[in-house]
């Protein structure tokens, strides 16, 4: 009896200590960014996508207007040059709740600093997608905004959830034919400070799933994935050219250089953008010649970055760009 008790005291505390963190973290979170609760999703799922932007989200990470992290376009660019930027996580910019420290945006800042032409960036990032999402997306939302140009910043993820189990979907997506569910994960998970704390602070969705499934190697999962990554690609490229947009494709950084998965999904890259004649765009280089110390103020972990990195990013897209005469 007194055992029982004892953990019945143990459990209630420990309920209260994150109970006070949670309120805490809130308070922080409102002060700091001026956002409070969410009453809907960051996502809705979507039979063609698997799981698209909410059209109703009002959260943290600001307006999402058609799926683009902007409040408002017009969906006619006129005299504009328009760049939309298809990727996962690294492009929506994670970590980066003010719209203005994500690399699509500061890109387009530069662009319109210091050109004679009117450009418009469009972050058509969304965490999680892969390749799969991307042609998806691609061909479902994005011919319609006509773009000039499209930046392809993929790899990560490689496939994304249409192709592959081994790929991240949102909580709620689970949820979707159960209100009830649906709203204490809203309460639990989607408005909670401590759990996304503790969900961000892990190195990678995708390696902590294939742990969780008792796969311990990544041989087996990339030797079947990256060929279809590869084909993903080839679509996406072709797709563009078919409608008279320049694709252009990002060789990304990382913080571990050493990592075969990355090695191995950047040389896919490589060999699609040279066998089809696309430009790569080199993103890599600079954050591969920097000591790991000096790398890591980049990164918020393997791949995600740092507002510093999204400036350093942006600013190496807008220099390749003009030297190679995309941009005038």
């Amino acid at each position: 009896m007194k055992n029982i008790k004892l953990i019945f005291i143990s459990l209630v505390f420990t309920f209260f200590c994150f109970f006070i963190l949670e309120l805490l973290g809130r308070w922080y979170f409102h002060r700091k960014y001026n956002f409070g609760y969410q009453e809907s999703f960051l996502y809705e799922s979507d039979d063609i996508l698997g799981y698209k932007i909410s059209s109703k989200y009002q959260g943290k990470h600001g307006i999402y207007y058609r799926g683009i992290r902007k409040d408002y376009f017009d969906i006619n660019k006129g005299n504009k040059i328009r760049i939309v930027c298809l990727g996962g996580s690294t492009t929506f910019g994670q970590e980066q709740f003010d719209n203005s420290k994500v690399w699509p945006q500061i890109l387009e800042h530069l662009l319109n600093s210091h050109t004679s032409e009117k450009y418009e960036v469009l972050n058509a990032g969304v965490c999680g997608y892969g390749s799969s999402n991307l042609v998806a997306r691609l061909r479902k939302e994005i011919l319609s905004l006509r773009p000039d140009m499209v930046i392809i910043f993929t790899g990560w993820n490689l496939v994304g959830c249409l192709k592959s189990s081994y790929s991240w979907i949102p909580e709620n997506v689970y949820f979707k034919k159960h209100p009830l569910l649906i709203k204490i994960n809203n309460f639990l998970i989607n408005n909670s400070i401590v759990y996304l704390t503790v969900k961000n602070s892990k190195n990678n969705i995708f390696v902590n799933k294939l742990k969780r499934s008792g796969v311990d190697k990544f041989e087996d999962i990339y030797k079947d994935l990256l060929p279809i990554f590869a084909d993903d690609l080839k679509e996406m490229i072709l797709i563009c050219k078919q409608n008279n947009i320049v694709p252009i494709v990002i060789k990304y950084p990382t913080r571990d250089y050493n990592s075969k998965g990355y090695i191995e999904t950047i040389n896919i890259i490589q060999n699609v953008c040279k066998e089809n004649k696309t430009y790569l765009l080199n993103c890599s280089s600079f954050f591969e010649s920097l000591d790991p110390e000096s790398r890591a103020e980049y990164f918020t972990d393997t791949a995600h970055l740092t507002d510093k990195g999204n400036e350093k990013i942006a600013q190496i897209i807008y220099t390749i760009l003009i030297d190679n005469f995309f941009i005038h």
